[in-house]
């Protein structure tokens, strides 16, 4: 607050003036108002809030100055003049409210809200891909099923494939960033991850970052998602990168450890004690003070300028460790690099120690799958490998249609495959309704969204297994192979 006698001389200031522009008040008392304007206050600011009032209407607006010992802020401010009983002005007071964490926040509340429309919006069109890639790709696929010995067509239909599959590797990708719901809870390969997120890396990191990835782990499978899991790992690298502007070593690491005897509290004392898969992330970078790493994984908390980083890459880390029932944490000194450790729940011994099923594959004609696709293109693919397979298909476009057949002939048909995202009435839904119907409905869902929650819905609700598009042909058919040797299909004669 600053109040001055009506030539504009400074009376008063009280402490919270010198907080906002670095100006003592000793020094303000008896000087003109324009001491502020140029670095503290705009000029332009401060001629129009002194026309206002000296006309004798009081100035309301904000401005971005900037404090005398450098220090930017930014400011709402009121100026008002005090009138005598003739209504003349005998003095001004100015008061500066300082807003600039509210600015930050709000500008750090736009740039989620754009990053939640960017993840919609890549959701929609990663959706919409991925119908695409299932058709270039399924029809690719028989099309070199179908003409084995012509050497130009399988060379053309391989660059297809090639293509296809770098074209859904880029899609899957995007769907990281989209990925929305709930966490998934299935045996990951964390390898493979730590692969692709290394690949990934080295295709648009500084040529002078070295990266190296060991696999200590005995077989570098955890429990937990794959999306987000692959989301957290290509943060940490990212984060290694900015951590090193004039290059260095970036090493991933993986190992299984034992919570109890090697980590006891440093990763959090609610920690489950037992043994985890644990991924080390360590780089040679600038490194971080003890009051940086105390905040690393605060949402928003960002040592980047403006427009370069969200701060909430590291925040995201952490949700994707406590998501998955396990941990992360840092270790880090100025000029001395920083290691990022990141525990993640083992594979059950039972589910790890499973041998593989090898299937052998039906007699033809050895089921009815009842196939449930809008997309047409994607539908017509899919039948066509399913009846090149031996099955019987029947063709539904809509949830509606599905449900209105399988009400009506429920007894014939063995497996359901069934697209999750149609309009009017989703798969969710139109699985569900089959469940009351018939139980022991067998089915299989398919996703155009690897993050689509209602994945997981559908296999607590009770589906077999899921696909995620883009769906090749020798996939869709491996899969309902699969849960054809588990009941067995029969040729039923018609009648």
């Amino acid at each position: 607050m600053v109040i001055t006698d009506a030539a504009g001389g400074i009376l008063y200031a009280n402490p919270a003036m010198e907080r906002i522009t670095g100006h003592g008040r000793s020094e303000a008392l008896g000087r003109q108002p324009d001491m502020f304007a140029g670095a503290t206050l705009d000029r332009a600011v401060y001629a129009e809030t002194w026309a206002a009032v000296r006309a004798g209407r009081t100035w309301k607006g904000c401005y971005t100055g900037t404090g005398k010992d450098g220090r930017r802020h930014a400011a709402e401010l009121t100026v008002a003049p005090v009138r005598d009983g003739a209504g003349e002005a005998i003095s001004y007071v100015g008061v500066v409210r300082d807003v600039t964490g509210e600015a930050a926040m709000q500008a750090q509340l736009l740039q989620t809200q754009k990053l939640e429309a960017l993840g919609r919006l890549a959701g929609g069109i990663a959706h919409d891909f991925n119908n695409i890639l299932t058709v270039i790709l399924g029809n690719a696929e028989l099309l070199k099923a179908a003409r084995p010995a012509d050497a130009e067509v399988a060379q053309a239909t391989e660059a297809i494939l090639g293509i296809g599959r770098q074209a859904a590797e880029r899609v899957s990708q995007l769907l990281v960033f989209a990925r929305e719901g709930r966490t998934m809870s299935q045996p990951v390969d964390v390898h493979a991850a730590v692969r692709d997120v290394t690949d990934v890396l080295s295709r648009t990191v500084d040529p002078r970052i070295a990266i190296d990835r060991q696999f200590h782990s005995r077989d570098g499978m955890a429990m937990g998602d794959a999306a987000q899991l692959h989301n957290a790992l290509l943060n940490l690298g990212l984060n290694a990168r900015d951590a090193m502007p004039d290059g260095g070593r970036l090493s991933f690491v993986t190992e299984d450890i034992d919570a109890d005897a090697e980590h006891p509290a440093a990763l959090g004392a609610d920690l489950p004690p037992g043994g985890y898969l644990q991924v080390t992330v360590r780089d040679t970078g600038i490194g971080m003070d003890a009051e940086t790493k105390a905040r690393i994984f605060d949402p928003f908390f960002t040592t980047k300028a403006p427009g370069e980083g969200t701060g909430l890459g590291l925040a995201s880390v952490y949700a994707c460790a406590r998501n998955h029932g396990g941990a992360v944490a840092v270790d880090s000194k100025p000029g001395e690099g920083t290691t990022f450790r990141l525990l993640l729940p083992p594979v059950p011994r039972v589910a790890a120690e499973a041998p593989p099923e090898q299937p052998a594959p039906p007699p033809a004609g050895a089921g009815h799958v009842l196939l449930v696709e809008d997309e047409q293109a994607v539908r017509e693919v899919m039948a066509r490998a399913l009846r090149q397979a031996g099955y019987e298909v029947t063709e539904c476009t809509n949830g509606q249609q599905a449900l209105r057949l399988f009400r009506a002939r429920r007894g014939t048909f063995d497996l359901v495959v069934l697209d999750l995202i149609m309009p009017r009435m989703d798969g969710l839904r139109t699985f569900g309704a089959m469940k009351r119907l018939k139980p022991d409905v067998r089915a299989i869902v398919t996703s155009g969204l690897g993050g689509d929650p209602r994945l997981s819905e559908a296999m607590e609700a009770g589906a077999m297994d899921f696909l995620n598009k883009p769906i090749q042909p020798e996939q869709l058919v491996r899969m309902v192979q699969r849960h054809a040797r588990r009941r067995r299909f029969h040729r039923r004669r018609k009648r």
